[in-house]
């Protein structure tokens, strides 16, 4: 799946404090990638569990109005499945470092799913 090496390029570029792209070159590449269906599911993939993200404390705010930008009919369920399934494997998974990690991607998802609760969807 193309999106995930799409993604797996914009990453880096929500956590770098001096990043080489714009803020609105950057919001264009997310508006985009966000646009459909399985750019959303690729970005998701990759984002929930990067290292980057997991160590963050907040969503950048680039990401946070392209989130919100974004297809409500889409991102909505996308962003449910982003957390229920990672809470599933937190408690199925037997290996401690599996469950860990499961929990971790279950946090970054209800992260993402608050900045949709309010919003006018």
């Amino acid at each position: 799946m193309k999106q995930l090496g799409h993604t797996s390029r914009l990453i880096p570029l929500l956590h770098e404090e001096t990043s080489q792209v714009s803020k609105s070159d950057l919001s264009e590449l997310l508006n985009k990638q966000l646009s459909h269906s399985e750019g959303i599911r690729g970005f998701f993939a990759v984002y929930l569990t990067s290292p980057e993200s997991l160590e963050a404390d907040d969503v950048p705010s680039v990401l946070v109005e392209a989130v919100r930008g974004a297809n409500a009919e889409i991102m909505v369920p996308l962003a449910c499945m982003n957390v229920v399934m990672p809470t599933a494997m937190s408690i199925l998974h037997q290996d401690a470092e599996l469950k860990e990690c499961a929990a971790k991607t279950a946090e970054n998802g209800k992260k993402i799913l608050r900045l949709l609760k309010g919003h006018d969807l």
